[in-house]
């Protein structure tokens, strides 16, 4: 019997995932699935749980816990509760950029630029 409190809803898209503790590691991972309150991901190396983690997919940041660590295979699925998330970046730095000083928008449309184009 399934006892979360949202639905999951399937997912396969490529994130960074930034694991936080003594020497902060920055490695590639798969979301699986998400809800509002968690998600599933797939990455190549175990993660014990309480870890923080950031998880950069798409145009998303989230931050959150893990909950559950399971090895399958050759690689480990983690269950995280999400604690924040920032979704749409793009769009809200084209937003900020009309209350910055018209020297700063160049510079910013150079970044907005890349990271358009790291996915």
């Amino acid at each position: 019997m399934d006892q979360r409190r949202e639905a999951r809803i399937q997912g396969d898209q490529a994130a960074w995932i930034t694991i936080y503790g003594a020497k902060d590691k920055r490695i590639p991972g798969w979301v699986r699935n998400i809800s509002g309150r968690g998600l599933g991901l797939e990455i190549g190396e175990p993660v014990g749980t309480g870890g923080a983690l950031k998880i950069e997919a798409g145009d998303a940041m989230m931050l959150g816990e893990v909950i559950y660590c399971r090895a399958e295979s050759d690689r480990y699925y983690l269950g995280v509760e999400l604690d924040q998330a920032v979704y749409s970046l793009v769009s809200l730095c084209s937003a900020l950029r009309d209350f910055q000083p018209a020297e700063l928008r160049g510079e910013q449309s150079y970044a907005m630029h890349e990271a358009g184009s790291q996915d």
